[in-house]
């Protein structure tokens, strides 16, 4: 009999700003638990899934991961998360 081997898991946290922020009805951010070898891709689509809202906001928002802003054409898939990594969804800020 085989036995289902468990991959550990890992946290990301996630920070929320300004519409993005209002898509969640979050005061600013929340700890996500994921499968090692998450990608950036895999965790959004957890949250979009637990705030749909937060769907029609993403396309439009900026993405860093460890205070690091990544460049608008990088495919969230292809970016691997690792413990402890904090993404911020930043969403574009208007204002003169």
């Amino acid at each position: 009999m085989h036995q289902k081997v468990q991959r550990p898991a890992m946290q990301c946290k996630v920070c929320y700003f300004a519409a993005a922020r209002e898509a969640v009805d979050l005061r600013d951010s929340e700890v996500y638990e994921v499968e090692n070898s998450t990608t950036l891709g895999e965790l959004l689509d957890q949250c979009t899934r637990r705030y749909p809202a937060l769907k029609g906001v993403l396309g439009q928002c900026l993405l860093a991961v460890n205070h690091e802003y990544l460049p608008t054409d990088v495919p969230w898939k292809e970016v691997r998360l690792q413990n402890n990594d904090e993404v911020a969804i930043i969403p574009p800020v208007s204002g003169g």
